[in-house]
């Protein structure tokens, strides 16, 4: 029989489901952050000119 880390089941499948929803939020942040670094590149050379 497979060992239960929670009380319930749900409690696991909920834990699972919450570190994939974090593990993307991560991902996203990470995209995000990069395009706004690039855009700020970009912002900074034209008014350099």
């Amino acid at each position: 029989m497979a060992e239960k880390k929670g009380k319930y089941e749900f409690d696991d499948k909920l834990k699972e489901g919450a570190k994939k929803v974090g593990n993307e939020l991560k991902e996203t942040g990470g995209e995000m952050k990069k395009d706004i670094s690039e855009l700020g590149s970009k912002v900074k050379g034209k008014l350099k000119k």
